[in-house]
């Protein structure tokens, strides 16, 4: 504890109005809606497949964030003596959500495209992300570093996941079954809010994107006007959702797993689908695209 101490004394040692400002938004390239952002446009604009696989992986790692956290139970650091609470933060502290998310984003994205600017963007954002959450005063170093070591765990999974993916395709309908059954049990077994809403978007994300390459066979290549519009498009749906559907649910402790059903649902199916319709996208048997799945 106490060489723990030393370091965040240390790290907010350089504590200014203009650090604490910058890395108040460096902490939100770590945040849900950060993330939320991303994966959409990876999936309206450039892979379908990829960033089913990605969300995969990653979601699964935040699953798990979620059930560490709650079985070790460590408290933040936030109002500890000689801590400036800086930053804002809720729940328990190891491990860090946004190390683990980040380098399992990052670290994944990059073994699927093995771009080298994806490396170095995700070297600098876990660094700086992880950076923060020291500054800020909202985890201890070994929360960080845990997360880290967690995250980078769960690229190497999603690697070995990868090998048995042609295994899977050639399960047929089965594979439905399996996912809706691995997802829903998630759910139930955890049964958070976050939990329920992530694993909802899991179920509905996999079994839209199946049923689209069996119909629409969106293709994500296009021109930059598309890509604008799709964008545009997609967002006001999930603008309509949160604003028009989801206070219609009933009340009920599964609410968010109905809450994340749709937003997949919309993402990778009725989205594409209403893009292929106004030719904001070519259908891969029109335009003649290799199926992508």
């Amino acid at each position: 504890m106490q060489g723990q101490l030393a370091w965040l004394y240390a790290i907010q040692s350089i504590h200014t109005p203009a650090l604490d400002s910058f890395f108040r938004m460096v902490t939100q390239l770590g945040d849900p809606t950060f993330y939320t952002a991303v994966l959409l446009i990876l999936f309206w604009c450039v892979s379908p497949a990829l960033t089913l696989r990605l969300v995969t992986v990653f979601l699964f790692s935040i699953e798990s964030n979620i059930w560490i956290k709650e079985t070790v139970q460590e408290p933040r650091p936030l109002d500890f003596p000689g801590i400036l609470s800086i930053g804002k933060a809720t729940g328990y502290a190891f491990p860090s959500g946004h190390a683990q998310g980040n380098i399992t984003f990052w670290g994944f994205l990059w073994y699927l495209t093995r771009r080298r600017w994806v490396l170095v963007v995700g070297i600098v954002l876990t660094l700086l992300v992880s950076f923060s959450r020291l500054y800020l005063g909202v985890h201890w170093p070994w929360d960080v570093i845990g997360g880290i070591l967690i995250g980078g765990c769960f690229v190497v999974l999603g690697a070995l996941a990868l090998r048995y993916w042609p295994i899977v395709r050639q399960w047929g309908w089965k594979k439905h079954g399996i996912w809706a059954v691995i997802t829903i049990g998630a759910a139930v077994a955890h049964r958070s809010h976050d939990s329920l809403f992530y694993m909802g978007i899991l179920l509905a994300l996999g079994e839209a994107y199946w049923a689209e390459r069996r119909t629409t066979h969106f293709v994500a290549s296009g021109k930059p006007w598309q890509y604008v519009g799709r964008v545009l498009l997609g967002v006001a749906g999930i603008v309509i959702l949160y604003v028009g559907l989801y206070p219609l649910l009933p009340d009920s402790p599964f609410v968010p797993f109905l809450e994340g059903l749709l937003l997949g649902a919309w993402g990778a199916g009725g989205a594409p689908w209403l893009f292929v319709r106004l030719r904001l996208a070519e259908s891969g048997e029109r335009g003649g695209a290799v199926r992508d799945r």
